[in-house]
């Protein structure tokens, strides 16, 4: 009888130690890409703070940026709507008059099918972005057979800012400008 409390005991134990370590697992899960940072097509916030976005920078935190386009067309006289979302790695951050923009590689260009859930490769055009919390995209279509042919535009779009938490804590930064 000693012998079966001693081994409830025991078990009793046990599961009241696991039950800690599996909340401890349950909040290690949470890591990852998180949104740190939204704003709307004119700059404005929609959600999260832009000085935690400015310590992940400042940290050299890796960071990601997420947007979409909406552009409606006609096509035999009636309405069509094409839309895109996306998302990059930031390639190179710089925080500038309080705001943070976020450079992307180069990528060969693409254009969606209209007609289709497809995308085209253009093999002659590369792609150039740089998007900021001003919620201003610029983009550079470059034709590499002939630079004189490239596009330049810019477009506002709403814009959404992730930061890998597994990679840093910006929240130990004290947002210190780095000159």
């Amino acid at each position: 009888m000693v012998r079966n409390i001693t081994m409830l005991f025991i078990v009793v134990l046990w599961s009241s130690c696991n039950i800690g370590k599996q909340h401890e697992n349950a909040t290690n899960e949470i890591k990852g890409w998180q949104e740190i940072y939204r704003n709307d097509s004119e700059g404005n916030p929609l959600s999260g703070d832009i000085s935690d976005l400015k310590k992940a920078v400042r940290q050299g935190c890796n960071i990601r940026v997420g947007w979409g386009i909406y552009n409606e067309y006609k096509k035999d006289g009636l309405k069509q709507v094409i839309t895109v979302e996306h998302t990059a790695q930031a390639q190179f951050m710089t925080i500038s008059k309080g705001h943070v923009f976020a450079q992307l590689s180069e990528i060969m260009g693409q254009a969606p099918s209209r007609e289709l859930p497809h995308l085209n490769l253009i093999k002659t055009h590369s792609w150039y972005s740089i998007l900021g919390t001003t919620g201003e995209m610029t983009q550079v279509y470059l034709d590499n057979k002939d630079v004189n042919q490239s596009d330049e535009f810019s477009d506002n779009v709403k814009m959404i800012w992730y930061v890998n938490v597994n990679d840093c804590d910006y929240s130990k930064n004290d947002d210190q400008p780095l000159y």
